[in-house]
């Protein structure tokens, strides 16, 4: 997945609420090193793995339902990409051109997985693609808590989903199922972290 459509997403989870579960961002934490995982803990990092598999299929079916929708609803398109628009302005009065700097992450990104350079050059690249992914979603971050970003994610929010629900009747199941596996989710994670504290 490129940098472009993880923030196009982030984008999208400000105007949809329900879609605003990362897996990638809290991951389940692995095993000290040295040390070989109890059978409770291999357990537990599987049943996590599961539970990143229920959440990305939600997401994947709420994703398909939500571009259904806005392909027979043109104006909430707009309204998204005013959202986009609004946010990237914000982003570059912070001093950052949204755009060029997702492009050249994209291309960061792209060279990441090259097979032509030394491990140094490689961990040098990687470097550099999280130092400034991560200004980028601080930047963003921030964009977002504008209260007039806030309002019009919010008034998009709810149009969106009454005009998905129309789309496809199973929106709303789908949307509680999300919120109810994510909460599950998390406090797995939370489980797994102490149970590595408790065998540290």
């Amino acid at each position: 997945m490129t940098f472009s459509r993880i923030h196009t997403r982030s984008l999208l989870a400000a105007a949809s609420l329900f879609l605003s579960v990362t897996v990638s961002a809290q991951t389940a934490p692995s095993a000290s090193e040295g040390l070989q995982p109890s059978a409770g803990q291999v357990q537990m990092m599987q049943q996590i793995q599961q539970k990143q598999a229920e959440i990305q299929q939600l997401n994947q079916q709420l994703g398909s339902i939500q571009e259904a929708t806005m392909e027979a609803n043109p104006e909430l398109a707009e309204r998204r990409e005013e959202l986009i628009q609004l946010v990237d302005s914000k982003i570059e009065a912070a001093g950052i051109d949204a755009e060029t700097e997702r492009e050249e992450l994209d291309a960061l990104q792209r060279k990441l997985g090259a097979d032509d350079v030394s491990t140094e050059q490689s961990q040098q690249r990687q470097a550099e693609f999280q130092r400034r992914g991560q200004a980028y979603q601080e930047a963003q971050n921030q964009a977002m808590q504008s209260p007039e970003v806030q309002t019009l994610g919010a008034e998009l929010n709810a149009d969106l989903v009454a005009a998905m629900q129309k789309q496809n009747p199973q929106t709303d199941e789908l949307i509680s199922k999300l919120q109810s596996v994510q909460q599950e989710y998390q406090a797995m994670i939370q489980q797994a972290m102490q149970q590595q504290q408790n065998a540290g």
